[in-house]
């Protein structure tokens, strides 16, 4: 009898905190999943699964060291240069959602002012002037290369920096929207200046996202139960 109530209140507790896990809405968010394809004579050896928006002949945009990189070096070359990523996700239930991710800015100095880390839910561009209905871009999260700059020069924060787990609160509608992942675009002039994202989570605020090992360690546990349980209804 014993036994029996350790077996359950296991399982309880493993199906709890299963339940209470938010899933994150966003595929391969760590980008460690990823492609190789050519275009036009070129390679582009890091393509994000899950992700659209760029190609084999894009070279600017790629998986480099387990994070999207977009180099920003100008002028554009509008055959192998982009400056977003994009994944379109449903949800479920309307309410409040909780998007974190981390980036980096990198050799801000050389960058183009206006370029950095830029994010977008659902409508990157504003619609053309007098085009109706009007459609404003939204942008949930901006950090420029001249931010950056500043905070180095005023604040003393190191240059070339993770800043990690950035938090932005989004309220969703239900059904389908798209998040964007930017760099803004290419700077005005040749520069070492890029823009890298990693860790992108989106889940239902008030939740929590179970990390690899806290899943594995849930079925591992239940799987244990059960082969107990059998083990000792045949004593």
């Amino acid at each position: 009898m014993k036994r029996t109530s350790l077996f359950v209140l296991l399982a309880n507790c493993i199906a709890a905190s299963a339940a209470m896990a938010s899933p994150n809405l966003i595929s391969n968010g760590d980008f460690s999943s990823y492609y190789t394809a050519s275009q036009g004579g070129w390679t582009n050896f890091g393509i994000p699964t899950g992700w659209s928006g760029i190609t084999g002949q894009i070279d600017n945009a790629t998986v480099y060291q387990g994070a999207m990189r977009f180099a920003t070096s100008g002028p554009r070359n509008v055959t192998r240069d982009k400056s977003y990523i994009f994944q379109s996700f449903t949800v479920a239930d309307a309410g409040s959602y909780q998007l974190t991710f981390d980036f980096l800015l990198n050799n801000v100095s050389s960058g183009t002012g206006y370029n950095g880390a830029k994010i977008y839910l659902d409508n990157m561009y504003g619609s053309a002037p007098g085009v109706t209905p009007v459609v404003s871009p939204n942008i949930v999260f901006s950090r420029t290369y001249s931010d950056e700059y500043q905070a180095i020069l005023r604040n003393g924060l190191a240059p070339n920096t993770w800043h990690l787990a950035q938090s932005v609160l989004l309220e969703l509608t239900a059904g389908q929207h798209t998040l964007y992942l930017s760099s803004g675009g290419m700077d005005l002039a040749s520069s070492a200046a890029s823009v890298s994202f990693d860790n992108v989570v989106l889940a239902q605020a008030g939740g929590t996202v179970p990390e690899p090992d806290l899943a594995i360690l849930l079925t591992s546990g239940l799987l244990l139960v059960g082969v107990m349980r059998g083990r000792f209804s045949r004593r």
